[in-house]
């Protein structure tokens, strides 16, 4: 479904129009009415994706990051003798770092710092559809976010869970999202103040999940091309859309400030960050969004028009053309061969070969663009996510282990309907541990012709030519064997404190590991997260939706009729009302609009899905959330089909008899579960305190969540 930006309205002033309401489906695909693209998104079209990068190209691009993090590299970049020294680390550290390769990268790196003089900001690892921009926070700034997210902390501790890796999550997006046909919204008009306790009882259920989210109709039959395109997406809708929930974002409007420099206001209540008595926490966070603007105007991308030939070696993806582009066989090409490094910046015949084409596919042109969202939505204004984050080492325990959060790869966190755009993170608190790195990567297509004639799963070759690091299934149905995808590593940043990195929505990213300073002591690193909507829509965000935390109508109420209880009795009558509505909705199977911190706490983002919502949003949540995430990766998984299974239950014993010799052949030719793979879901679930075996049964239904027979004990 097509549908104009401009029809997209959560305002209040009437009935909201924004994807899953009043008639709009749940994903969307937004266009101008002159012309205007909208941004890529994170999980979005794969025909967004870029063909990939040549090694030479990604180690120039990792020569280039490290540089910009050496001290006063924006004036030393024009001194020879300290460029001698460089070049001599370069070669050493890559030996793809070619004389060419060298001076590509001095010419661009002095451009950079130019621009760093001016804007405080430089961009890295700008290929394709990715670019992150370091910018460095004033002192004055990170002490206030410090500052404010521990007296945040010390108002609502939050506890480790069991399983979650020593991640602690103060304020968090995925406690209370927006649940189709379960969370109240106020879709018929009406806004949600900042400190309106009235709002608790107003507004109607959100309408059912509509069910599968794949808005791309079979297109252009027989067109390889096309059909390539229309699988690819089909496997990604498959992999890693979710319909029955999304994150509630905060409004924020523009008010005064600079053209550099905007200032924000936050309007509506940030999910999971009670406003009252809080405004220093909110003024931090409209502080951090502000500096954030101009970051996301560097790293925005928008979504090129629609190729006609998707799978083509188009460069027309991103706002950086590749630095090498050639044809013919060359093993590692080099770059200012086709085009010198001027036109490249112009981006004036960076779709010139330096062979005749031939039959080869034509390329879209490149066309340069800025962006300004300060100005291009300064009426309309923003939408984002907060999420803020603290991980924890303790020498007393054992590491986490190596694929759990945060060091597993992340795309945004999100899902296709949250419609996140870019995102920003910056550490703030580094107690006892040093910086982090976080690593980036992008999905890259690789026609299928490049590796079908490789023997046995031999692709060597294309590993040394393209730097790919392995065959990655994580946007496919990893059953189907023919359906590739590849993820190239472009390199990391160093995430020191009070530096905000930001990063587009198709990027996904990864902390790498740190260590303690003094490994006898435990330490901490805290962060904050700020994630853009795509400022071309609009979805249903906290200005609709009242609070859906049981705990924060009880202290609204108190406060507004002066109750005096004592805290211990307070407590009580909060909890027996929480338990109330837990027996109400396991018994009868209603769905209550509210939690409550602790019951979230105690029972876990996990256990939270199997204790209040139903079957379908267990399924979701056990997809969705960390440390379970893997899950979604796992082979075998199915979509819950309500009439099958209905039709299942009513047939005969016959025919299940039937049913069974035909699913043994197909399950003959699934991809065998691991034993690695039982164990760490086994395990993972085990973690979890308070999971019955009922609720075990509940996470390992066959066909309903995932196909998981014959798991060893």
């Amino acid at each position: 479904m097509e549908v104009d930006f401009s029809a997209f309205d959560n305002s209040g002033s009437g009935p909201i129009k924004v994807p899953g309401f009043n008639g709009l489906d749940q994903y969307v695909e937004g266009v101008g009415s002159d012309g205007t693209r909208r941004f890529i998104h994170a999980l979005d079209n794969p025909r967004h994706w870029p063909m990939r990068a040549t090694a030479r190209e990604i180690a120039m691009l990792r020569c280039m990051e490290r540089i910009t993090d050496k001290p006063r590299w924006h004036r030393d970049i024009f001194v020879q003798d300290i460029l001698s020294e460089w070049r001599v680390e370069a070669i050493n550290a890559d030996w793809k770092i070619s004389d060419k390769a060298w001076t590509w990268c001095v010419q661009e790196l002095q451009d950079k710092a130019r621009d760093f003089v001016d804007t405080g900001r430089v961009v890295v690892l700008d290929y394709g559809a990715a670019r992150v921009c370091k910018f460095d926070l004033t002192d004055e700034l990170t002490t206030l976010l410090q500052s404010t997210v521990t007296e945040v902390g010390e108002r609502e501790p939050r506890k480790l869970l069991p399983g979650s890796d020593g991640v602690a999550h103060i304020v968090d997006p995925h406690l209370a999202p927006l649940m189709y046909g379960w969370t109240k919204v106020l879709s018929k008009g009406g806004v949600v103040g900042m400190d309106d306790v009235d709002a608790y009882n107003r507004g109607d259920r959100a309408p059912e999940a509509w069910g599968s989210l794949d808005p791309i109709e079979l297109e252009g039959e027989g067109d390889p091309w096309a059909n390539a395109h229309t699988i690819a997406r089909r496997q990604q809708v498959l992999g890693y859309m979710f319909e029955d929930k999304h994150w509630l974002p905060c409004e924020v409007s523009f008010s005064t400030g600079t053209a550099t420099r905007p200032k924000v206001n936050i309007t509506s209540y940030i999910n999971d960050l009670h406003p009252h008595g809080q405004a220093h926490a909110y003024a931090a966070m409209e502080q951090a969004v502000s500096v954030a603007v101009e970051s996301w105007n560097d790293v925005l991308i928008r979504a090129p028009d629609a190729c006609k030939y998707p799978y083509s070696n188009s460069m027309a993806v991103g706002r950086t053309p590749a630095r090498i582009k050639t044809y013919g066989a060359q093993y590692h090409p080099e770059p200012g061969v086709s085009f010198t490094f001027q036109e490249w910046k112009a981006g004036e015949n960076v779709d010139r070969a330096i062979v005749p084409k031939h039959a080869i596919e034509p390329d879209e042109e490149f066309e340069p663009y800025s962006v300004s969202i300060q100005n291009q939505f300064r009426e309309r204004g923003l939408q984002v996510v907060v999420q803020i984050d603290s991980i924890e080492l303790d020498p007393s325990l054992p590491p986490p282990v190596a694929n759990s959060e945060p060091y597993t790869w992340h795309s945004a966190d999100s899902q296709a309907t949250d419609y996140i755009s870019a995102t920003s993170i910056v550490f703030f608190d580094l107690d006892n541990i040093e910086p982090f790195r976080i690593c980036f990567q992008q999905p890259s297509h690789l026609e299928k012709s490049h590796f079908s004639d490789a023997e046995q799963g031999d692709f060597r070759g294309m590993r040394e030519v393209f730097d790919l690091g392995y065959l990655n299934y994580r946007a496919g149905d990893r059953r189907r064997k023919d359906r590739h995808i590849w993820f190239q590593d472009l390199g990391s940043v160093e995430a020191c404190k009070g530096r905000m990195v930001s990063f587009p929505g198709p990027v996904s990213y990864r902390f790498d590991r740190s260590k303690l300073v003094d490994p006898s002591k435990p330490g901490r690193a805290r962060y904050l997260t700020l994630h853009l909507v795509d400022p071309n829509y609009r979805v249903c965000s906290t200005r609709n939706v009242p609070p859906q935390r049981l705990d924060w109508w009880a202290h609204d109420v108190a406060r507004r009729t002066h109750f005096e209880l004592p805290q211990e009795l307070y407590d009580m009558v909060i909890a027996k009302v929480a338990a109330d509505l837990n027996s109400a909705s396991r018994v009868a199977g209603q769905k209550w609009p509210m939690f409550t911190s602790e019951l979230l706490q105690g029972l876990g983002r996990q256990m939270l899905a199997s204790r209040l919502l139903n079957e379908r949003s267990v399924r979701s949540y056990i997809l969705h959330c960390p440390p379970l995430n893997q899950l979604r990766h796992g082979p075998g998984f199915l979509e819950h089909d309500d009439e099958a299974a209905s039709n299942e239950e009513d047939d005969s014993e016959e025919a299940d008899s039937d049913n069974e010799e035909d699913d043994s052949e197909e399950a003959d030719s699934e991809e065998e579960v691991s034993a690695e793979d039982r164990a760490f879901w086994r395990g993972a679930l085990s973690e979890i305190d308070e999971l019955s075996e009922e609720d075990m049964e509940l996470y390992f239904q066959g066909g309903e969540l995932m196909v998981l027979d014959d798991i060893p004990e």
